[in-house]
């Protein structure tokens, strides 16, 4: 048994750091969980600025809009009117509490999901371990926002604190496969944060970086850098597990093995790898209907299949593509991923980019550090018209993950976007390292065509269209035009570089 908070739709679990709304578990940050349990705790009050910065954040002076901060993001997630400002003395929660014994939902590692858990962060200095606990905390509300992995909660990793136990005792006691150590270094205002990824099976490094800046602001440091850390993480987790899957046996497969063979094959485009990923994905299905992930990236494999122009049918393609994207989230309303595969399905298929937006909203509120929200929507508002937002939202996706498989398509984004601010010469060299990043991607590789005769490099261009329709023998202007929803004037100017080019009309 455990005491918690019952607030009618909400419930706080204080020992186990846990919101649930309406019982499923929700993303909180690890300040902004410290300040709502500083006002459940006092809810029969009101609660001074004084009294909450000394419960959240003891010894330490910061300023107070550190607070103001994370009561936005609580009232975000219980509403506008669950927390009430009074000019002058502090903050009430209104929300009804009662305190009460319950036992804590069981939580067990998935099948479909690779199970990850990261250990207390190293501080050479006992003053600084309450930063390396707020750094292992923060990955850790980041990492559990990803519905793909399952992340070991926070009581049970801070047991291994100093802990020379190895790699794989740890794993085998908390029944993970993946492990994520680090470190906190601080020199006056210096700060240096470290991280690793280990295969618990082995002992194999898989990923490691370092971040360096100034402690100015040691929570607004700490919250960004751990955005990066889990965006790494995320993209390094699906890279193992895809390299694990092919190397199991294909007998009996699970429906996490098929997708993970499907993920391992998709992007490559070639052709028997392109459909071999289409089968397996609905391979998955069969074997397990309720799998979200599954239904999720099939409806992406469609649009693809629809964008690349590998769909002698386009209609039924878009059709499956919305079924699909649809049916994955009535599954999971909250799993990012598929939040921001519908988003791109309304966007590209529908044309409805309000409602992609809005999905797209919905995942980064609950996955902030989700990479395809940011650049999918980078997408959609290129799509709209809006290119320098899409810059500035397909920058956050390359920057939280650097060496993101997905970079060709981010690429091919920013190159977008600046074909249609007139930056031809800026637009050539994103789209060519997209295509360089993903010989088999056509859709950087038309566009690339374009960029070339618009910013006046006339041979290559024709050089390389007559390449491309190798590759592409069918591709027509005027199918591509009806099938691209941009916006009428960017879209004739990429057409008119393509008639330049030489390409078929």
């Amino acid at each position: 048994m455990s005491d918690l908070f019952d607030c009618g739709s909400f419930e706080i679990w204080p020992t186990e750091r846990q919101l649930r709304i309406d019982g499923a578990p929700v993303a909180v940050g690890a300040r902004a969980f410290d300040v709502l349990l500083a006002l459940v705790e006092r809810c029969d009050r009101v609660a001074t600025k004084d009294e909450l910065l000394d419960a959240v954040w003891p010894d330490v002076e910061i300023e107070d809009n550190n607070l103001s901060v994370q009561i936005s993001a609580l009232r975000k997630l219980l509403g506008p009117a669950a927390i009430v400002t009074l000019p002058g003395r502090g903050y009430r929660l209104v929300l009804p509490a009662t305190r009460v014994s319950g036992t804590p939902p069981l939580v067990v590692p998935s099948s479909t999901r690779p199970a990850v858990a990261v250990l207390p962060f190293d501080t050479h200095r006992a003053e600084d371990a309450y930063f390396g606990d707020g750094m292992t905390e923060e990955i850790i509300t980041l990492l559990s926002a990803n519905h793909g992995l399952f992340v070991i909660a926070r009581n049970s990793s801070l047991r291994y604190r100093g802990s020379t136990s190895s790699p794989q005792q740890i794993a085998t006691e908390l029944g993970v496969r993946y492990l994520v150590y680090g470190s906190v270094r601080r020199l006056a205002k210096q700060l240096r944060i470290g991280a690793e990824l280990v295969e618990a099976a082995t002992g194999r490094n898989l990923w490691a970086d370092h971040f360096e800046g100034t402690g100015e602001d040691l929570f607004e440091f700490q919250t960004r850098i751990a955005a990066r850390l889990s965006a790494a993480i995320d993209a390094r987790v699906e890279e193992a597990e895809i390299a694990s899957a092919a190397r199991r046996p294909t007998r009996n497969l699970s429906a996490y093995d098929c997708l993970l063979r499907a993920l391992g094959v998709m992007h490559s485009f070639s052709d028997g790898g392109f459909e071999r990923a289409g089968d397996l994905l609905r391979r998955a299905i069969e074997i397990d209907p309720g799998y979200t992930r599954a239904h999720a990236h099939l409806a992406w494999w469609h649009s693809l299949k629809l964008g690349e122009g590998r769909s002698p049918q386009g209609s039924e393609d878009g059709r499956l593509a919305v079924q699909l994207s649809r049916r994955a989230i009535e599954l999971d309303a909250r799993d990012a991923l598929a939040l921001s595969v519908a988003g791109h399905v309304e966007s590209y298929v529908c044309r409805n980019f309000d409602a992609a937006m809005d999905l797209f909203g919905q995942a980064l509120s609950i996955h902030p550090g989700c990479t395809v929200a940011w650049g999918r929507s980078a997408a959609t508002l290129a799509y709209g018209g809006e290119a320098e937002e899409a810059l500035r939202r397909v920058a956050i996706a390359m920057r939280l993950s650097p060496f993101d498989p997905f970079t060709f398509a981010f690429c091919t984004t920013h190159g977008t976007a600046c074909l249609m601010l007139g930056r031809d010469d800026e637009a050539v060299t994103w789209l060519a390292k997209a295509r360089r990043l993903n010989p088999g991607y056509r859709a950087a590789w038309r566009l690339l065509v374009a960029a070339l005769s618009l910013a006046g490099q006339v041979t290559e261009a024709q050089a390389q269209a007559d390449a491309f329709l190798r590759a592409e023998p069918d591709f027509r202007i005027s199918t591509f035009g009806a099938r691209v929803p941009l916006q009428p004037s960017h879209l004739s100017r990429i057409l008119d570089g393509m008639r330049r080019a030489g390409l078929p009309e």
